[in-house]
């Protein structure tokens, strides 16, 4: 299973989860559960969201480095600063990742995911405090 997480840059909390499985794609389960979002969110997100700045124009997303196309130095620094605002998600991963409910295999019923997932959020929503 994967949970995709939206957290707020200001306020640091857990906004919204969606839950898919394990084998989507990022970006293929951000299609499927995006219902809209205002045009003053800025989505900030990693390469496997290649193709959202075309949904949501108000996006963030790192440039891509391959053999025939070397990143500038101006994309290079773009990609540090985009790194800089992305950690604090990254970090958010980790700490709910620290349960190892969602980190390793799932040895429950799968109806009971969500509601682990949900509650691991909760649980950092309430230590962001």
């Amino acid at each position: 299973m994967k949970i995709q997480i939206v957290r707020g840059t200001v306020t640091g909390f857990i906004y919204e989860i969606e839950i898919g499985a394990g084998k989507e794609h990022d970006f293929h389960l951000w299609k499927r559960t995006f219902k809209g979002s205002p045009k003053n969110v800025t989505n900030i997100v990693d390469l496997g969201y290649i193709g959202m700045d075309k949904i949501h124009t108000n996006s963030r997303i790192p440039k891509k480095n391959s053999k025939k196309h070397k990143l500038t130095k101006d994309e290079i620094e773009y990609n540090k600063l985009l790194a800089k605002d992305r950690i604090f998600i990254e970090h958010t991963n980790s700490w709910i990742k620290r349960f190892k409910i969602l980190s390793t295999k799932f040895r429950n019923n799968l109806s009971y995911f969500a509601k682990f997932a949900v509650l691991l959020c909760g649980f950092y929503n309430f230590n962001a405090v």
